[in-house]
C-alpha cells in the first residue's frame, strides 16, 4: 500500500515538472505598472500624449525582449504564442482609434470619455485572456476593469483615485498571482 501511494506522488511530481515553470502573467503586471507610472507622469508632470505613447512603445520592446528571452530557456511554458499574442496585437491596433482617432480627428465623443472606454477595452482582453489561457485571476482583472468602467463614468471626479487601484486590482495583481495558480 505504503509503494503504491509513492508511486502516484512520484508520478505527480513528475507529471507537474515535466510542464514546466509557468511564465507570462507577469507580462500583465509589468503593464500595470507602467500604467501606474505614465498616468502619474500624465496627470502630475507632463500632460501630453506623448507620455503614453512612449510608455507604449517602451512596454512593446521590453514585453518582446523579455519573451523571448523566457521563450529561449526551455524550463519556461509561456502562454504568449498563439490565440492570446493575437488577440492582444488585434487590441494594440484598437488602441488608437479608442485613445486618439475617435475623440480627437473624429470628434465621435469627448476626450473625457477615454478613460472608461479604456477600462471597458481591458474588460474584454483581460476577460478574454482568462477564457483562452484558463486563469481566474485573468478572468477577475477582466470583471475589475469592467466595474470600474461603469464607476469611472458614475465617479468620474474621483478618476485619480479610480484609474491606479484599477490598475493594481485589474493588472498587477492577477499578474502576481497567475505565477501561483494552478491551472483549473
Amino acid at each position: 500500500m505504503k509503494e503504491e501511494y509513492e508511486n502516484q506522488f512520484n508520478k505527480l511530481i513528475e507529471k507537474r515538472s515535466a510542464r514546466g515553470k509557468k511564465a507570462g502573467g507577469e507580462v500583465f503586471a509589468f503593464w500595470g505598472i507602467l500604467n501606474l507610472i505614465a498616468f502619474f507622469l500624465f496627470s502630475y508632470l507632463w500632460s501630453s500624449l506623448y507620455v503614453w505613447v512612449t510608455m507604449i512603445v517602451f512596454g512593446i520592446i521590453l514585453q518582446i525582449i523579455y519573451v523571448r528571452r523566457l521563450q529561449a530557456d526551455q524550463e519556461y511554458r509561456l502562454f504568449w504564442f498563439g490565440t492570446i499574442s493575437q488577440l492582444w496585437i488585434f487590441m494594440v491596433v484598437l488602441m488608437p482609434f479608442i485613445f486618439y482617432v475617435f475623440p480627437f480627428l473624429l470628434n465621435v465623443y469627448s476626450p473625457i470619455n477615454i478613460y472608461p472606454l479604456l477600462f471597458l477595452w481591458l474588460s474584454l482582453g483581460m476577460f478574454i485572456s482568462g477564457i483562452i489561457v484558463g486563469q481566474l485571476c485573468f478572468k477577475l482583472g477582466g470583471i475589475i476593469f469592467f466595474i470600474s468602467g461603469i464607476v469611472a463614468v458614475l465617479f468620474f471626479d474621483m478618476l485619480r483615485v479610480i484609474y491606479p487601484l484599477t490598475m493594481i486590482l485589474g493588472l498587477v495583481l492577477p499578474g502576481i498571482w497567475s505565477r501561483y495558480e494552478e491551472e483549473y
